[in-house]
């Protein structure tokens, strides 16, 4: 999944939502993705594991 916004005020509330939607259907554990805010100098992980997930640095 791809998904970029910038907002004056965004935070990451939607992609939190979005996320818990998609975690009991992901089938295979491990790496989904990457979450970076703008002034970040490394993305933080998204992985899936046993219908939930986790952002890991």
């Amino acid at each position: 999944m791809f998904s970029r916004s910038y907002w004056w005020d965004d935070e990451l509330g939607e992609l939190d939502a979005i996320l818990g939607m998609i975690a009991p259907h992901v089938e295979d554990a491990g790496y989904g993705g990457f979450v970076r805010e703008e002034d970040d100098a490394k993305p933080t992980a998204v992985s899936f594991r046993d219908g939930a997930y986790d952002f890991t640095r």
